[in-house]
């Protein structure tokens, strides 16, 4: 095995990828990014000496088509990109400029990755990079230092990974220790941007607007007290006055609906259990779910891994079926159980099926309808050599 796979991969043996849980937060493409499911990745040589990013990331199932890894020197941020295109399935590299180190070629680029001078930075990038105004691109972004996701980007009328079209919006999540940190909106129109921070608790932490042409060419400051903009209504600005109203990407709604929280508790033991819930295992649950101290995806999760699950000896078409049952609150239609039937005969942990219900479309309106925070079934990645 080459140098840079033990210098630079060793400390990965053990990570384990558990992924935010970001699909409660209404993105169009999130349905189809498992936020947390197995893959590895290995960086080997050829006898050229050219580097090869193997990995079994699904990316068919994602619309993935890229998969990035970053190595710097002496702190210098960005020396290097190996980029792995998925769709010619060709590992390359991608050389940047540093105040103090910088590279003439690849191939010195490519000794120092082999050599482990050049090491692997925090960030493993996976995303789109679609050049169609009418595609959606995306970037998950994943910290080895933080074992967890740490942001999620989307934008419309693409042009690549990093421009983006008039009529264009680019929203974005970041989370801080798994947890939600702020949320970014952007709106592009001819003549320039409008950009909106949130906060934590969705609120607006700062906005303003960015026009690089036209007469109104200059910046403009968002004053919470007046809604206006450096003294200017958004449409005196060429975007329409509701735009500061557009609800932070992360946005929550937040109607209980006890009866029905009560009801998913009650379903989850009958089906998954096989028994009702004893009053206190009741009472616990709809107080924490009420709160918002645990997700929905928690229950099904705690119960399903349960040593009295296991008990019940089900067969993959029953265990299948009965989480159907109790998070989706329906049996298993039938080309739905085969493939999730066919996940665990192919090896998969139950945790797979879990994450597939708990992060599907579905699910997820079903659990905000009640006022359910939805949560995902997140399912361990082994990073390894």
């Amino acid at each position: 095995m080459k140098k840079l796979l033990t210098f630079a991969l060793a400390m990965l043996m053990c990570v384990v990828i558990v992924g935010t849980s970001l699909a409660e937060y209404g993105y169009t493409k999130l349905s189809q990014i498992p936020a947390a499911v197995d893959f590895t990745f290995d960086v080997t040589f050829d006898e050229k000496g050219l580097p090869h990013i193997v990995t079994d990331y699904p990316y068919k199932e994602t619309g993935a088509e890229e998969l990035n890894l970053t190595y710097n020197k002496d702190d210098i941020r960005e020396a290097a990109v190996l980029n792995y295109n998925f769709i010619t399935g060709e590992t390359c590299i991608n050389c940047y400029n540093g105040n103090l180190y910088s590279y003439d070629n690849m191939s010195a680029a490519y000794d120092d990755i082999r050599n482990g001078v050049l090491t692997l930075d925090d960030e493993v990038c996976i995303n789109t990079t679609n050049n169609s105004l009418s595609q959606t691109d995306w970037i998950l972004t994943y910290s080895i230092l933080r074992k967890a996701y740490i942001d999620y980007e989307e934008k419309t009328n693409s042009q690549g990974h990093n421009a983006m079209g008039v009529g264009g919006e680019r929203k974005m999540v970041s989370f801080r220790n798994g947890i939600l940190d702020s949320s970014y909106y952007q709106k592009r129109i001819d003549d320039g941007d409008l950009c909106i921070v949130y906060n934590t608790n969705g609120s607006i932490q700062f906005a303003y607007i960015y026009l690089y042409k036209g007469e109104n060419k200059g910046s403009y400051d968002y004053d919470e007290s007046t809604g206006l903009f450096s003294g200017k209504k958004l449409s005196e600005l060429g975007f329409d006055d509701s735009d500061i109203n557009q609800p932070a990407p992360a946005a929550l709604g937040d109607s209980k609906d006890p009866s029905a929280i009560k009801a998913y508790v009650a379903r989850c033991y009958q089906n998954i259990l096989g028994r009702e819930a004893a009053a206190e295992e009741l009472n616990t649950w709809f107080e924490d779910l009420s709160a918002g101290k645990k997700t929905a995806a928690e229950i099904a999760d705690q119960l399903a891994t349960s040593a009295e699950f296991k008990r019940r000896h089900l067969s993959f078409a029953d265990m299948v079926d009965n989480l159907c049952k109790a998070m989706l609150n329906r049996s298993a239609e039938a080309a739905e159980k085969t493939d999730l039937v066919n996940m665990l005969k192919n090896g998969q942990r139950l945790k797979s099926v879990l994450n597939a219900i708990s992060s599907s479309d579905e699910y997820i309106s079903l659990c905000k309808n009640c006022g359910l925070t939805p949560g995902i079934v997140k399912v361990p990645v082994i990073i390894k050599k």
